[in-house]
């Protein structure tokens, strides 16, 4: 495997060569290879710990560290703080115990310097606490820190060998395969986007569409009122300028407008006549369901007009509580075809809310369900009674309806 760029999440293990304890005694300094105990530090550039490792022995001028967590960081260059424990006899007979920086390295993971892991011996590394870092490519320390050893002027192109091992013709033409393959996925999904997206009408450009219309069919309606105004005001200016009629005149007017109104009386007979044997039509063919029965949703009076049927209102709550979900899905079915036929094919009242009849599964304004499954989420619930609600209201406007024209 090889590394386009070394990230810390990449590092696997880290080995300590040449563990040493540097005394300064004037103007020399003493190389003091007994550490008793080791361990490292992790930092960021910025001075925040990542990792902190356990106690490791550095007697042996070794020391490795094989338990590394899985470091999720994308960061490629960090410090390292190698901390040794001060041998016994460099203290005091009553001193505590002290530890101290044996090193203190600032990495850059993709400048470091290759090591061949075969060679890799205490004798190869030049200097005191030498860091060996172990990556998926290969096993890096740092540039400078590696003795030149025979046959080592061709080490350079080693790590270029290694990495072309891995990157074969068959390897190269499967990601060139995988590369297009990629590339059509993308163009296609591309394709499929744009021809949704000029299907599915913008619902901004309707809405506002929407409102234009009503603006000007009310502008249009104000237009008509001020003009039928302006042409009464202009028949009254003009009958106070003529005359007065004489008595033939205003005779031949109100019998005019007696046959006027009488006309319009018995059309107005005649429309209530055929609105209530519509009624009485549209509540027979629905006698077999359960809408007409004693406990029913729709009373008629039998004493009274067809305009004094009362229709009651729903309980979301009762019917929650019905354990009979299907004969209670199909009565609430047949209350919306009864409600949607009185009021669009033999009334004529405009519905607040629209009914849409599905059977057993009818809905109110195409998303509210007007139903109950056998077993309901908590969201179902919710809207089934956002239903019954606005069911009821448009209950309440047949309702009146009815008591007007009774």
């Amino acid at each position: 495997m090889y590394l386009l760029r070394r990230r810390l999440r990449h590092l696997k293990t880290i080995s300590i060569f040449n563990v040493s304890l540097i005394k300064e005694q004037g103007n020399s300094a003493i190389e003091i290879k007994a550490v008793p105990s080791v361990f490292i530090v992790i930092e960021d550039l910025k001075g925040r710990c990542i990792y902190v490792s356990e106690t490791q022995a550095g007697t042996q001028l070794y020391a490795q560290f094989n338990e590394l967590p899985q470091l999720s960081y994308a960061i490629s260059k960090v410090r390292l703080r190698i901390i040794g424990k001060v041998p016994g006899s460099l203290l005091k007979d009553d001193s505590e115990e002290a530890w101290v920086v044996l090193a203190d390295h600032v990495l850059n993971f993709n400048q470091l310097h290759p090591v061949p892991d075969k060679d890799m011996s205490l004798n190869l590394f030049k200097g005191v606490n030498i860091p060996a870092l172990y990556f998926s490519d290969g096993v890096f320390t740092l540039s400078g820190t590696t003795q030149s050893t025979g046959g080592s002027g061709n080490r350079a192109p080693f790590s270029t060998m290694t990495r072309a091992k891995t990157f074969n013709f068959n390897s190269v033409l499967k990601l060139n395969k995988l590369l297009e393959y990629s590339s059509e996925l993308h163009s296609e999904l591309c394709e499929l986007s744009n021809s949704i997206s000029s299907e599915v009408p913008d619902q901004r450009e309707c809405y506002s569409k929407n409102l234009i219309i009503e603006a000007k069919k009310k502008l249009e309606d104000t237009i008509r009122l001020r003009k039928e105004r302006i042409k009464y005001l202009q028949v009254a200016v003009h009958e106070k300028q003529t005359p007065p009629r004489n008595l033939v005149e205003d005779s031949k007017f109100n019998e005019d407008y007696g046959s006027t109104f009488f006309e319009y009386s018995d059309t107005k007979h005649h429309l209530k006549t055929l609105k209530a044997r519509r009624m009485q039509q549209l509540f027979q063919a629905m006698q077999e369901t359960k809408l007409f029965t004693s406990s029913g949703l729709v009373i008629p009076d039998s004493e009274q007009s067809i305009f004094h049927a009362h229709l009651r209102k729903l309980n979301a709550m009762s019917l929650a509580r019905d354990s009979n979900r299907i004969s209670t899905n199909t009565l609430l079915g047949h209350y919306l075809l009864f409600l949607h036929i009185l009021s669009e094919k033999i009334l004529f009242v405009r519905l607040p809310h629209r009914l849409s009849y599905y059977g057993s599964t009818s809905v109110i304004n195409n998303r509210l369900p007007l139903y109950l499954t056998s077993s309901p989420t908590q969201q179902h619930v919710a809207d089934f009674e956002r239903a019954v609600d606005l069911f009821n209201l448009d209950i309440m406007q047949v309702r009146q309806f009815l008591e007007r024209h009774r």
